[in-house]
């Protein structure tokens, strides 16, 4: 499904305005000039027009009830207060940023409820700006004439490109995407690499084409940062912009999002040297072998390897960049547990991984297999899946946890950690006959979508657990988890 293509209407008449039933009607205030915006219909729609009524949030207190209207087919929402006194406000607010903030202070259709009337409406506004590609939510609020405090409901949307739980993730994944400078979540940076990935893989997986339009904004305007053409010191950062880049092309055919993978991959092979046998340190000039950076440079070496006919520079790289990974300690050939990574100088595999170390590294043995299809690498990421799924460090009750969510402790880089490892795990899926991690994914789908979201479709960290917050990683991690139960 694409977003409506829009139809100006030259002025935003507002017509009068219908009560809730049996009360009348008034006229409403007019959209602020500042903020109206037109789809289908302009801001300042009568509710009384509306193509349904739907009302997944509400908030009461001081005796009133507040709710949030929304009608999916325009698409638009209103607010109303019950039980009201004389002199109570009501309105909208909208939200660009998935909640974040909204719009200017600007009340949107602010109204006061007359004598009376213990009922009272706004006008219809829209949820989201196609304009100007904006992807919004709403909220209703009340301002009580009594004590003159402010209570709203928590944050909404219609199901316009949010019809199901993927398209409803992959949609409020997007509301975190900052426009004024392609980033997610506002700065960030492997964070946002991870997140378009999810994005581009969600648009292949449901066919929903509407954001297309971040991958091209998000590389534009973010080419140059750092050392160019998505390049850092931290190899795991420009690993992660690589394999994103190849499946941006993959997506949509244009050859620049392919020539920047082949110079992150080039960046990457500078920091490979003999220490410990070879392997690409983390860091620039700093002595770590992470298990991370070096699982990201196999896979993207495998990728460019099949997307160039008569490669052998890509292909070289990859098959250096396995023989290292199965001689360097780092799988442990005991239970297929992946470790952190190892000092240049000792040369000693240490530190626990997480359930990234695990699923990033099963993803790149799938793909390196894709070009090889040695019987030893997909044997080696099936031990790796089959401790992932098992070992209670991952997973507990059938859910894949990361070990900071048994202390509810996780922060920063972490979450968004369990996407990729629900990545690596589906990939695999699909590659085996018997597809064995089948239920195992979907369970994690269906605790996920059962109990861990708000009524604005974010997600929070733990698939098993109550709604803890918005994190861009966090929607990119439910956006892969969904991504997951396709075969």
């Amino acid at each position: 499904m694409s977003h409506r293509k829009t139809r100006w209407r030259l002025g935003a008449a507002l017509t009068s305005l219908a009560l809730v039933a049996g009360l009348g009607a008034a006229t409403a205030p007019a959209a602020l000039a500042n903020d109206n915006v037109c789809n289908t219909y302009c801001d300042g729609r009568d509710p009384a027009l509306a193509s349904g009524n739907r009302v997944p949030v509400t908030k009461s207190a001081e005796g009133r009830e507040v709710q949030l209207h929304l009608a999916d087919g325009d698409p638009m929402g209103w607010a109303s207060v019950e039980h009201a006194h004389q002199g109570d406000q009501v309105w909208l607010d909208r939200s660009w940023d998935g909640g974040s903030s909204w719009t200017n202070g600007s009340k949107l259709g602010a109204t006061t409820t007359p004598s009376g009337l213990s009922g009272w409406r706004t006008m219809m506004y829209n949820n989201d700006d196609w304009n100007n590609l904006k992807v919004g939510y709403l909220r209703a609020c009340y301002k009580s004439v009594d004590t003159g405090t402010n209570y709203c409901t928590g944050w909404a949307r219609t199901t316009w490109n949010a019809g199901n739980r993927e398209t409803q993730a992959q949609t409020a994944l997007v509301s975190l995407w900052h426009r004024d400078n392609g980033k997610f979540g506002g700065n960030a940076w492997w964070t946002g690499a991870v997140a378009t990935s999810a994005l581009i893989e969600s648009i292949r997986w449901t066919g929903l084409q509407s954001y297309r339009y971040v991958i091209g904004e998000t590389y534009d305007k973010n080419k140059n940062d750092y050392m160019g053409q998505f390049r850092n010191d931290f190899t795991d950062d420009s690993g992660w912009w690589g394999m994103t880049w190849v499946s941006a092309y993959d997506l949509t055919g244009d050859s620049k999002y392919l020539d920047t993978a082949k110079t992150i991959s080039d960046w990457m092979d500078s920091n490979w040297d003999g220490q410990c046998g070879g392997g690409i340190y983390w860091k620039h000039g700093e002595g770590y072998k992470a298990s991370i950076s070096n699982s990201l440079f196999l896979k993207l070496n495998a990728m460019l390897h099949r997307r160039i006919p008569g490669d052998t520079t890509y292909l070289n790289r990859a098959d250096e960049a396995w023989n290292w990974i199965k001689n360097s300690g780092l799988i442990q050939s005991g239970d297929g547990h992946v470790l952190d990574g190892m000092q240049a100088g000792s040369c000693t595999p240490s530190n626990p991984g997480s359930t990234y170390n695990q699923g990033v590294m099963i993803n790149a043995l799938v793909e390196y297999w894709d070009i090889n299809h040695d019987s030893q690498v997909l044997d080696t990421a099936k031990a790796i899946g089959d401790q992932m799924t098992q070992r209670s460090y991952y997973t507990f009750n059938g859910i894949l946890k990361d070990g900071c969510e048994y202390s509810s402790s996780c922060s920063g880089d972490v979450l968004s950690f369990k996407g990729p490892a629900i990545r690596g795990l589906a990939e695999l899926n699909r590659h085996l006959s018997n597809h064995p991690y089948t239920t195992y994914i979907t369970n994690n789908a269906n605790s996920a979508e059962a109990s861990s979201h708000n009524a604005a479709w974010m997600y929070g960290s733990k698939w098993d657990g109550a709604f803890d917050g918005v994190d861009v990683g966090k929607q990119s991690n439910a956006v892969e988890l969904y991504n997951a139960t396709h075969l």
